[in-house]
């Protein structure tokens, strides 16, 4: 059997990785989950479509590490077809419906059994749940669903997964599942090479808009969607969505305007605006004379970036990196706190 293909986070030990690959070598469709005592669980993604196997557990790194692999069986092996194989499956129902979350870019929680002496909770079972409690699929008790409820609505606003103990002997992994996160720049000046090279570094796929082409250029932002249009119509037809992160960096309070009243109508994970106490107050208060509430104004992180008493534009385009590191991990409440701290306000 040729080694499976493996994508994901992979592990920092390379005879673990051997281990892993061997061993998915042998299931069509599973995701693993590495747990220790540091709770730190690590996940990997395999597609291979040679012999199907059952939830198993294994013993990696002389037995310091368990994997947990998700797998089906009974699947006709001597067919090589994908999409029949999906079709197959009775629970690919699950299956469709992350992948169409993912798509239409939504952030949820995938709690998956991975250990139980619960014989009506089988190891395996999968729920989806929502920032706001709300569950795709349940585990047949009401008890356990609402302790898994509201220990994955935690996971959730920490941005964290874990593998939890949810009820006696039954531990679940929380999956915080996400399409990939973007970066908005809007301002291709000085402070957006360093941005757009340090987001990239740290996992955004970056998008840069200015309308100047002298400024909006390919070899200025290796790597990077960049587009050259005027800032109003180019937002107003760009899909925005919660993994989406905008900062607003622009050469004047006009187009700071022209470019918040495109982007603060959308669903985003997060707006940042650029400039002095005095520029934003204006803009924002010109924002709320146009209709955008002001609950959602308030909603700008600004000044923007963590107070780290940046000065440079890399210090600056540093600052922000982090803020939305910080976003995209702990959620915004975790990058409020660490502004209100004391000193904490630029």
């Amino acid at each position: 059997t040729a080694r499976a293909p493996v994508v994901g986070s992979g592990l920092s030990c390379p005879a673990c990785n051997d281990k892993v690959s061997n061993l998915l070598s042998v299931i069509f469709f599973s995701s693993f989950v590495m747990f220790d005592g540091t709770n730190s669980p690590r996940k990997l993604i395999s597609i291979n479509p040679i012999v199907i196997v059952d939830n198993i557990t294994e013993k990696i790194c002389q037995g310091k590490l368990s994997v947990f692999f998700t797998g089906r069986s009974s699947f006709p092996t001597s067919s090589l077809d994908i999409a029949a194989a999906f079709e197959y499956f009775s629970d690919m129902n699950m299956i469709s419906k992350i992948l169409a979350h993912l798509a239409q870019r939504k952030v949820f929680c995938l709690a998956t059994t991975v250990d139980s002496g619960d014989p009506q909770i089988p190891v395996g079972r999968k729920a989806i749940v929502w920032p706001d409690g709300r569950m795709e699929e349940t585990f047949g008790s009401p008890c356990f669903d609402k302790a898994l409820r509201d220990l994955a609505v935690k996971a959730l606003a920490e941005r964290e997964s874990d593998t939890v103990e949810v009820a006696d002997k039954v531990h679940a992994f929380f999956d915080i599942l996400s399409p990939d996160a973007k970066l908005l720049i809007c301002g291709a000046g000085h402070i957006a090479m360093p941005l757009a090279r340090f987001a990239r570094e740290v996992g955004f796929m970056v998008t840069v808009l200015d309308d100047r082409s002298d400024f909006a250029h390919p070899l200025r932002f290796p790597g990077c969607e960049v587009i050259a249009e005027d800032y109003a119509p180019a937002l107003r037809n760009m899909p925005l969505g919660p993994s989406s992160h905008a900062v607003v960096i622009t050469r004047g309070h006009e187009h700071d305007s022209d470019c918040l009243m495109e982007i603060l109508p959308k669903e985003t994970a997060y707006v940042g605006l650029i400039g002095s106490r005095r520029r934003i107050d204006f803009v924002l208060e010109e924002l709320v004379r146009k209709g955008i509430s002001r609950e959602r104004c308030k909603e700008v992180f600004t000044p923007i970036g963590l107070p780290i008493g940046a000065e440079s534009p890399e210090e600056i385009a540093l600052s922000i990196v982090s803020e939305l590191v910080c976003v995209r991990r702990r959620g915004p409440q975790q990058a409020q706190a660490l502004r209100a701290a004391p000193g904490g306000v630029q």
